[in-house]
């Protein structure tokens, strides 16, 4: 019976495998959400937000 050590160095070899074989598909992930975030940040109205601290030429 292997002992504790063998189980988690099988069980270590396992997960590295698998995330190996994932990383293609990952890295089209996050490119994808990437490229969500920039065309959102484009999409943007252009007009800077408003902040209430500063006056503003209504208040003059």
């Amino acid at each position: 019976m292997p002992g504790f050590a063998d189980l988690v160095l099988i069980l270590f070899v396992v997960a590295v495998v698998l995330v190996t074989h994932q990383l293609p598909r990952l890295a089209t992930l996050a490119g994808q959400a990437l490229q969500r975030l920039r065309q959102k940040k484009n999409a943007s109205p252009s007009a800077p937000p408003e902040h209430p601290s500063s006056p503003s030429e209504d208040d003059v």
